[in-house]
């Protein structure tokens, strides 16, 4: 059976993230007591969520040369993009700015501008006519004060805080409903033909791990999810009065069945261990020196995670993921993507082993307010998921 990738216009035509479409059984459910969670798309990973190639490229500063170097290096490794990206696709690239503060990047807080700038510069060389989006949610001056606008300027890219509304917001269906149905989205999101994640290699305080999967929170507007006192996202993500531990795991799930990545690229020239910022007490910057592309982002994280010193088929209370559940779990049990290295296509730079690559970065200190048994793997209703038109599609 021959396969192409689905733009995100087509995934939207499907069904898949419109409430229209018709339905079919989920199929791949798994005894409950397993922990595994139903299957929403069909086995193998559709080719919307790429295939499971991974590659690792050493960058040891973010001069630009080596930055440029080893983006184009890493994509290579992975066969390039025009699998990915087509003349004349609207492609979106969202980094994680997660502080607004300059100098933060060289601190493992937040995407190098350089980095997002090789990936603008390759995906340009490679593929003619595309038309480039930065989208990000912007804390104050962030885009100013981390030169992302200058930036889009000199590229010629759109940028687009997308906290506020790009015309208007999108009610856009989750295909797994894990703990959102539905999400309202800058509308942007439903006009890419491509996204493309550039994170940070960081630990987090409650997720364990943040890369290109949870880089996708920054997606929820904070004009529809904003906590009322403390201007942030708070109980959109981890309510203290429902699943505090539990809940951004599911969050994280749901948001990447709405709008799943098509291109990871995560900057580990320098990562964060013990928690992703400065507001973490004892977190701290650690120095990686690498730059990772995928064409999966369950396979891309997961080989970050490994990169970092940890296993990333762990589950609570093990390290790193010891104050929630494991959302690559969660993410490989949807479908989207193997979390095991020994089914990733690693690829790497001549002369270089996995496991000289490996930087230990600490994990999260445990929160002694998790609830003794604690219990991250509950039984969870099973989603009607619009199958059939994708089905259809593929056969």
């Amino acid at each position: 059976m021959s396969m192409k990738r689905l733009s995100r216009r087509e995934f939207l035509q499907l069904g898949l993230l419109g409430a229209g479409g018709l339905t079919a059984s989920v199929i791949g459910l798994r005894n409950a007591k397993d922990g595994m969670l139903p299957r929403p798309f069909p086995s193998p990973t559709p080719p919307f969520l790429g295939p499971p190639v991974v590659s690792i490229a050493g960058c040891p500063t973010y001069e630009p040369s080596n930055v440029e170097e080893a983006v184009r290096t890493s994509i290579d490794l992975i066969g390039g993009v025009s699998d990915v990206i087509t003349p004349g696709d609207r492609v979106g690239i969202k980094p994680n700015l997660t502080s607004r503060h300059a100098g933060s990047s060289e601190l493992g807080i937040t995407t190098d501008v350089e980095v997002v700038r090789a990936v603008v510069a390759e995906i340009r060389a490679r593929v003619p006519g595309v038309e480039i989006w930065i989208l990000e949610g912007e804390y104050t001056d962030a885009f100013r004060n981390l030169g992302y606008r200058q930036l889009a300027a000199e590229t010629g890219s759109s940028m687009i805080n997308t906290d506020h509304p790009y015309g208007a917001f999108a009610e856009v269906q989750s295909a797994s409903g894990l703990w959102y149905k539905s999400f309202r989205l800058n509308s942007i999101y439903a006009d890419l033909d491509v996204l493309v994640s550039v994170s940070k290699l960081k630990i987090h305080s409650l997720a364990g791990i943040t890369l290109s999967l949870k880089n996708l929170i920054g997606c929820m507007p904070l004009d529809v999810y904003r906590h009322p006192t403390d201007a942030n996202r708070g109980p959109y993500v981890h309510d203290e009065s429902t699943n505090y531990w539990g809940q951004l795991s599911r969050v994280v799930a749901d948001i990447n069945t709405t709008i799943p990545i098509h291109l990871s690229i995560v900057d580990g020239v320098i990562g964060r261990e013990r928690g992703a910022g400065t507001w973490t007490p004892g977190s701290q910057p650690v120095t990686s020196g690498t730059i990772l592309a995928g064409k999966n982002a369950v396979a891309t994280d997961a080989v970050g995670c490994a990169l970092m010193g940890h296993d990333p088929t762990t589950k609570f209370p093990q390290q790193p993921f010891v104050n929630g559940q494991n959302h690559l779990c969660l993410a490989r049990d949807l479908g989207l993507g193997p979390n095991s290295l020994d089914q990733i296509d690693l690829r790497l730079e001549e002369d270089q082993s996995f496991e000289d690559l490996v930087v230990y970065f600490e994990p999260p200190v445990p929160d002694p307010n998790v609830p003794p048994g604690w219990n991250p793997d509950p039984v969870y209703p099973i989603p009607e998921i619009p199958l059939a038109p994708l089905l259809a599609h593929l056969m």
